[in-house]
């Protein structure tokens, strides 16, 4: 993925579930050491939250933290958040979906008064099975790795669902005057 953009982690999990869960499946990997030598940042998103918000355990508040993770990401990445003229968000659950098609959304808005002002802001979507078995999840590696290149140049958004039995469907995220 570090070969075809800049590239962040925004995790739901508690801090640190990520190192941890490395350390325990990945043996001998020094998943640190490598995050830090390819400049990829991890966000654990309820750190983006108040605690009133992360207590309430519902999508919506597990949403805001992903929006509010990535937007951190993007800035940290890009210098602000706004500088990002495209996005994918990789996981196995619609919350990223609705958390990055949300933030993208909000960035275009609030660089222009109107959508029609805005130049081309693409939204990108990967959403993975949930619980894959090994061999689903292997599969879904496989895919991925052979069209993240050409998913990250497709000029225009689009929502791919891997291991669920859907085709790829293009879907516009940010309006209508935005494609």
């Amino acid at each position: 993925a570090r070969k075809n953009g800049r590239v962040g982690i925004v995790t739901l999990a508690k801090r640190p579930w990520l190192t941890e869960s490395a350390r325990i499946f990945l043996p001998g990997l020094d998943l640190e050491k490598l995050l830090d030598e390819l400049q990829i940042p991890v966000f654990y998103a309820f750190e983006h939250v108040s605690r009133r918000v992360a207590s309430f355990g519902t999508p919506n508040s597990y949403v805001a933290a992903k929006r509010n993770a990535m937007s951190e990401c993007l800035a940290q990445l890009f210098g602000e958040a706004k500088q990002c003229s495209s996005a994918m968000s990789i996981g196995d659950s619609e919350i990223e979906l609705l958390a990055i098609q949300e933030l993208m959304s909000e960035l275009a808005m609030s660089r222009f008064s109107t959508p029609l002002e805005s130049p081309l802001q693409f939204c990108k979507t990967v959403l993975l099975r949930e619980n894959p078995s090994l061999v689903q999840l292997q599969r879904q590696i496989e895919s991925l790795a052979n069209s993240l290149g050409s998913l990250v140049d497709h000029p225009g958004d689009l929502s791919l669902e891997l291991g669920t039995g859907r085709r790829l469907r293009l879907r516009n995220h940010l309006g209508p005057n935005l494609r």
